[in-house]
Order: structure tokens, then sequence, then C-alpha cells
């Protein structure tokens, strides 16, 4: 955990950014790199019923940290994707409560 959702980019650059990405973020929060996930979903925007330039949109489901480190992380993931795209980002983070987070059956 933290378990990273991107839409909006393509695969193979999700691909690439799983390489660089994962480790910066990894010692950031001083946590294992085999820690963090990092999905891809694919999709599709639209506005005024017309196909739409995508937004980057990127969750970040985790166990909430400070501000400095939440800002730092932010940081991070904006840098990478803007060596991927050039269109808008967005990066929110979605804090999990470790209550009712199960891994393998058992309460983290």
């Amino acid at each position: 955990m933290p378990h990273l959702r991107v839409r909006g980019l393509a695969m193979d650059a999700v691909a690439r950014l799983s390489k660089q990405l994962i480790p910066e973020l990894a010692a950031i929060t001083q946590s294992d790199e085999a820690s963090y996930t990092l999905e891809w979903i694919p999709s599709q925007f639209f506005q005024q019923g017309e196909v739409a330039t995508p937004l980057v949109m990127v969750e970040v489901l985790w166990f909430q940290r400070n501000e400095t480190t939440q800002d730092a992380l932010a940081a991070c993931i904006r840098t990478h994707l803007t060596a991927e795209t050039d269109n808008g980002i967005a990066v929110v983070f979605l804090a999990l409560d470790k209550r009712g987070y199960y891994r393998d059956g058992r309460h983290f």
C-alpha cells in the first residue's frame, strides 16, 4: 500500500512509470517498493457528446500520511507524468481506514 490507479494515459506509459516512479515514491514514504501497486485503467473521456482529450487522473489510495509527504508524492507523480503527456494532470489522494483493510484475509 499505496495503490495508484491511472486513467487517461497509454498502457505502455504506465508500464514505464512503474520502473522509475515507484522507487522514488517508496523513498519519499520510506516504505518498501513491493508495497506499491500501479494499476492502468483504460478509459475514454467525453464532453458535450464528443470524445475529449483525456485528463490524466491518478488516484492514490493509501493510509493517510502528513501533508508534507502528500505534497512530495503529488509533485513526484506530476514530474513523471509530464514526461509522458502534455495533457492536464490531476492527482487525487483517497485515504483508507486501516480498520477496513484486509490483505489475504488478515486485518492490516
